[in-house]
C-alpha cells in the first residue's frame, strides 16, 4: 500500500461510511467498533450469512468487513456468496491466521484486501477500508473504459485489434480482425497467436519473439506474411505492446495489425521512392559541401572540408585529394589532402605530401587519362603501395576518382575509399561530377578574388598618389600664377592708357584667365579634400546652417530681390562645413541662373523617408533641358557662358560628392524654363 493511499487513510472522513461487519465474535465484533467509533463510520454488524445478506439488500452499505467463518457459512462459499450480492462494493477478509492459500483465493473471488484479527489497529484497518474503496472505483473505471474501448475497437472494420493473454492466446476480437482473417471471433478465441503465421515462422519461434521484444522494448513492430481461414498469405504490419495491472504485472498484450498487401504489391513504387530518397541525400551532401567549401579559406582548405563533409555523410570514409601545382606532358605535380575519419592515424606534417602523379597509372592517373570518374570495386588489384596499405590497415575495398577541370586545364583528382563493395552508382557519379563543378568554382572564385584585392590596393594606391598629385599640382601652379597676375596687375598700373586700346584689352584678358584659372585651381582642392579632410561628424540643426547660407549670400540676396525660405529642417549628422558648403552652392545657383525680369525665388523643404532625409532645394530660374540632366554633376560642366554666368563648373560635382560622402545621393528634375528642383538624401540615423 503506498504512502499516499496511508495519508488518505488517515485524513479526516469527508462523509459518514457505512461499514458492515459480518462477524460472529461479539468480542472481535466490539473490538472493531472501538477502532471506529468516533472516525466518521456507520457501523452495522451481522452474526450471520443470512442476517449480512438482508442488510445489504435493505442499506446502502460502503464497506463489508467479512469472517469466513460464519454459524451458517463457511471459507470461499462466504465470499462468494456476499460478492454475489454486492459485486460493487468493497469486501475486506477478516481472518485468525494468515493462511495463504485462503487469502490468495479470496483476493481472487473479489476480495480487495485481508486484515488479521489479532493485529488490528486503527491506522491499519481505516488504511486497508480506504484502500479497498479507491481500489473498488479504479477497477469500475477501468471497467468502463475497457467497455467503452471494446465497443470502439469493434466498430474498426480496416485493422484487426485485439487483446492476447500474457501466453499469447487471443482474449478479444474485432470486426477488423474477421474481416481481414476470415475467422470469427468464435472460432479464433482461445487460440494461440501462432495459429496466423506460417509453417516456416512459427518453426523459428517468430510469434513469441515478437511478444518478448514488446516487452523488452515497450512497443514492437514487424511485418511478415500471416496466413488468413482459407490458408491465402498476406503481409501485415503488426504492432504488439505489453499490457500491465497496477502492479505492475504483465496481463496480456494489445495488437493491432493491418493488411498491407496491397502496399507489398507496390514494390516497384516504393523503390522509386527510395531512389528519389537517396538523391534527396546526395542533394544534402552536395549542399553541405558547397557550403564548407565556400567558406575555406584557400584551395587546400577547400579540397580537405570538401573531403571531410563527403566522408561523413556516405560510405566513402577515406579521401585523398590531389591539387595539381604544375603540369608537363604526361605527368603533373599534386600536393595530396588526406582526409581520414580517424584523424589520429595520419600525422599532420604528413597529411600534406607533393607527388609525380603519372597519366594512366593507378586510380588518381586513370580518372586523370580518361577525363572521367573511375570507379575500382577491388582495389586490392592496384598494385601501388597506397592502395595496398589502405586496403591491408584500413580494411579498404573500393576506390573512386573524380577529375576536377576548369575547361580544358586539370585542377585536382579527388579520391574516395571504401570499405564496402561498392558497385558502380550513376547517381554517385552525378553527385561527384556536381562537386567536381563546385570545386572548380571556388578556385576560379579564390583566384578573381585575389585578383580584385590586388586591383583594390592598386587603385587605393593610385587614389593616393592622384591626391598627392592634386595637392602637389594646385601647389606649384599658385605660385607662378601669382606672379603672373601680379605682373599683370603691374603692367595694367603703369602703362594703362599709354599703349593703345587693343594692349589695354589684351591685359584685362590676361588678368581675367590668371583669375578664372585659380578660382579652377580652389575648386579642384575643394574637390579633393571632401573626403580627406572632412571634420568629424557631430550633430548639426539644419535650421542653423540655413541662416548661416543666407547669411553669406545676403549680398546676392538684396541685389536681386531673391525670396529664399525654408520650412522646419531636420537635425542631421554630419560635417557642419561641408552641409554649409552644400546648401549655399544650391542656393547661389537658384540665385545665379535667373530670369532678368524675374527676382528669383528658392525655398529648401525635408521629408522623412523610411530611413532617409530626403531635401529638396527649389527655384523658379531657367531650368535645364532633359538631355542635360545627368551631365551637370560632372567636373567643369557648364551650360551656360562664362560671360552670362561666371564661375568654374565645379559647383554641383562638390555638391555630388559631398552628398555622396555623407552616404545619400543627389538628383535633379527640372523644365526649360520653369526652374529646378535640387534633391539629396542624407541618412536619418546614422
Amino acid at each position: 500500500m503506498t504512502d499516499q493511499a496511508s495519508a488518505a487513510a488517515t485524513s479526516t472522513l469527508e462523509k459518514t461510511l457505512s461499514v458492515l461487519v459480518v462477524e460472529d465474535s461479539a468480542t472481535h465484533l466490539r473490538a472493531i467498533r472501538a477502532i471506529l467509533h468516533g472516525k466518521g463510520f456507520d457501523v452495522q454488524s451481522a452474526m450471520t450469512l443470512e442476517e449480512a445478506l438482508n442488510r445489504l439488500e435493505k442499506r446502502d452499505i460502503d464497506v463489508v468487513l467479512l469472517d469466513l467463518s460464519l454459524p451458517d457459512s463457511r471459507g470461499i462459499d462466504t465470499l462468494k456468496a456476499i460478492y454475489s450480492a454486492v459485486p460493487m462494493v468493497p469486501i475486506i477478509v477478516l481472518t485468525s491466521t494468515e493462511d495463504e492459500q485462503v487469502v490468495s483465493e479470496a483476493l481472487q473471488e473479489g476480495a480487495q484486501d485481508y486484515l488479521i484479527k489479532g493485529q488490528l489497529d486503527s491506522h491499519l484497518l481505516i488504511r486497508s477500508i480506504r484502500y479497498s474503496m479507491e481500489r473498488v472505483k479504479s477497477q469500475e473505471a477501468l471497467r468502463e473504459s475497457e467497455e467503452r474501448m471494446r465497443v470502439l475497437i469493434e466498430g474498426v472494420q480496416d485493422y484487426a485489434i485485439f487483446l492476447l493473454d500474457r501466453d499469447g492466446r487471443v482474449v478479444t476480437w474485432n470486426s477488423g480482425a474477421e474481416k481481414i482473417t476470415g475467422y470469427s471471433a468464435e472460432e479464433i478465441i482461445g487460440k494461440h497467436l501462432s495459429h496466423f503465421y506460417t509453417p516456416a515462422d512459427v518453426q523459428k519461434g517468430t510469434p513469441d519473439l515478437g511478444l518478448h521484444q514488446a516487452v523488452l522494448r515497450g512497443r514492437y513492430e514487424e511485418e511478415g506474411w500471416r496466413l488468413r481461414k482459407d490458408g491465402s498469405r498476406f503481409w501485415a504490419n503488426v504492432v504488439n505492446t505489453p499490457l500491465y495491472d497496477t502492479q505492475g504485472r504483465l496481463r496480456g498484450f494489445a495488437r493491432v495489425a493491418r493488411d498491407m498487401t496491397e502496399q507489398r504489391a507496390a514494390e516497384e513504387t516504393l523503390r522509386q521512392k527510395i531512389a528519389l530518397q537517396q538523391k534527396t541525400d546526395l542533394v544534402e551532401v552536395l549542399q553541405a559541401v558547397t557550403v564548407s567549401i565556400n567558406r575555406a579559406g584557400s584551395i587546400e582548405d577547400a579540397v580537405s572540408t570538401c573531403l571531410k563533409a563527403i566522408s561523413s555523410r556516405t560510405r566513402w570514409t577515406i579521401g585523398c585529394g590531389n591539387i595539381v601545382t604544375g603540369e608537363a606532358h604526361a605527368e603533373c605535380l599534386v600536393t595530396k589532402v588526406w582526409y581520414f575519419q580517424d584523424e589520429k592515424s595520419v600525422h599532420a606534417d604528413d597529411s600534406v605530401l607533393q607527388e609525380r602523379l603519372v597519366s594512366g597509372v593507378g586510380l588518381a592517373g586513370q580518372a586523370w587519362a580518361s577525363g572521367k570518374p573511375v570507379w575500382i570495386g577491388d582495389l586490392s588489384s592496384e598494385p601501388s603501395a597506397v592502395n595496398q596499405w589502405l586496403c591491408e590497415h584500413k580494411g579498404i575495398k573500393s576506390g573512386l576518382a573524380i577529375p576536377v577541370w576548369e575547361g580544358t586545364k586539370l585542377l585536382a583528382i579527388m579520391e574516395l575509399f571504401s570499405p564496402e563493395n561498392e558497385k558502380p552508382d550513376q547517381p554517385f557519379f552525378e553527385l561527384m561530377a556536381n562537386i567536381g563543378k563546385q570545386l572548380s568554382v571556388v578556385i576560379e572564385r579564390k583566384e578573381l578574388e585575389q585578383m580584385l584585392i590586388s586591383q583594390m590596393q592598386e587603385l587605393a594606391h593610385s587614389n593616393a598618389e592622384l591626391q598627392e598629385f592634386a595637392k602637389v599640382a594646385a601647389h606649384d601652379l599658385q605660385e607662378p600664377l601669382r606672379s603672373v597676375r601680379g605682373f599683370v596687375e603691374l603692367l595694367m598700373r603703369r602703362y594703362k592708357g599709354q599703349l593703345d586700346e587693343d594692349a589695354d584689352r589684351f591685359l584685362g584678358f590676361i588678368y581675367d584667365a590668371v583669375q578664372r584659372m585659380e578660382q579652377l585651381i580652389q575648386g579642384v582642392l575643394e574637390h579633393s579634400r571632401i573626403r580627406t579632410e572632412g571634420r568629424p561628424f557631430q550633430k548639426i540643426d539644419l535650421n542653423e546652417v540655413f541662416k548661416e547660407v543666407v547669411s553669406n549670400l545676403q549680398v546676392a540676396i538684396d541685389q536681386t530681390n531673391a525670396s529664399v525660405t525654408s520650412d522646419e529642417l531636420p537635425t542631421v549628422v554630419a560635417d557642419p562645413l561641408q552641409m554649409v558648403q552644400l546648401m549655399q552652392n544650391l542656393v547661389s545657383n537658384g540665385i545665379k541662373f535667373r530670369f532678368a525680369d524675374k527676382p528669383p525665388i528658392i525655398h529648401i523643404s525635408a521629408r522623412r523617408q523610411e530611413g532617409d532625409w530626403v531635401f529638396s532645394v527649389r527655384d523658379n530660374g531657367l531650368g535645364i533641358e532633359e538631355r542635360y540632366l545627368k551631365k551637370i554633376f560632372g567636373m567643369f560642366s557648364r551650360l551656360h557662358s562664362k560671360a552670362d554666368y561666371p564661375g568654374t563648373g565645379i559647383g554641383l560635382a562638390i555638391c555630388k560628392k559631398i552628398v555622396e560622402y555623407h552616404g545619400g545621393t543627389i538628383w535633379v528634375h527640372s523644365e526649360l524654363g520653369k526652374g529646378s528642383t535640387f534633391c539629396f538624401t542624407l541618412p536619418a540615423d546614422r
